[in-house]
């Protein structure tokens, strides 16, 4: 079956309001998918209401876009798992050769939204809006693009696009927009300046970014900034036509973004 972008905005919208569980991708919840579960990921099952969600399809945040890829349709509860397209966020971003940074993001249904840590992902529906698998506390919900702190976007190249068209609603479609004019949703990503010697998530995502442009060796992505992110950020910078310094400001971010 073909995947298309207002087929995955379709899948998502029938999610709505059902449950999310970590590491699933669509099956239906029930006593053993639980147990499987819980001895596989132990810390995110501690909650008192799974078995009251038994019943229900059931998704974490990648899930979301897996379970559209693996299900025939919406209510399909029984997803056909590949292994071989078995991703993380981070590779699910690897997977899209169209993305960027959220500021050039166009507003069209089915582009893949991710947080700058790769931690988290979801799907933009059109009209600056986005549906996401965002906790256990939360299940499937719809949120505003702005404010959530998204920072790229991607097109994975398993979902024709050709059908896409803009979202009725959408910001530059009301009195007064115009051609070149940013739409209101759109707000400045803060991704801090990488230094040698640091060590936080948005180093872990920069050097995941260089692993996929095959500038820094798989494995290397342990969040701490030495002397191989440092290298690989110089030779990316290098190829860029960016000032060489080894550091990671706005204008490598934003080359990182474009893979």
């Amino acid at each position: 079956m073909s995947k298309t972008a207002n087929g995955l905005v379709e899948y998502a919208r029938a999610q709505l309001g059902r449950p999310y569980w970590w590491g699933t991708f669509g099956q239906t919840a029930g006593a053993s998918l639980l147990s499987s579960k819980r001895a596989q990921y132990p810390g995110y099952y501690q909650a008192a209401d799974f078995e009251s969600q038994f019943g229900h399809k059931v998704h974490d945040c990648v899930g979301l876009i897996k379970g559209y890829r693996w299900c025939d349709g919406p209510e399909d509860g029984r997803p056909a798992y590949s292994g071989a397209q078995d991703v993380a966020v981070a590779g699910l971003y690897r997977q899209c050769s169209v993305k960027g940074n959220i500021l050039s993001m166009p507003d069209e249904p089915g582009i893949c939204v991710f947080m700058g840590n790769m931690g988290h992902v979801g799907v933009s529906i059109g009209g600056g809006r986005v549906i996401e698998a965002m906790g256990h506390a939360y299940g499937v919900v719809e949120t505003r693009l702005s404010g959530r702190g998204w920072a790229f976007w991607g097109k994975p190249d398993w979902i024709d696009y050709s059908d896409n068209s803009p979202a009725a609603g959408k910001p530059d479609s009301t009195p007064g927009a115009s051609a070149g004019t940013r739409p209101s949703y759109f707000y400045r990503v803060a991704l801090p300046l990488l230094k040698t010697g640091m060590v936080c998530g948005e180093v872990r995502t920069a050097q995941r970014l260089l692993i996929a442009l095959r500038y820094l060796p798989a494995g290397e992505d342990d969040g701490e900034f030495g002397p191989k992110t440092f290298k690989a950020a110089q030779d990316f910078q290098r190829a860029r036509g960016l000032l060489a310094d080894g550091e990671i400001g706005g204008d490598t971010w934003s080359e990182l973004a474009k893979g």
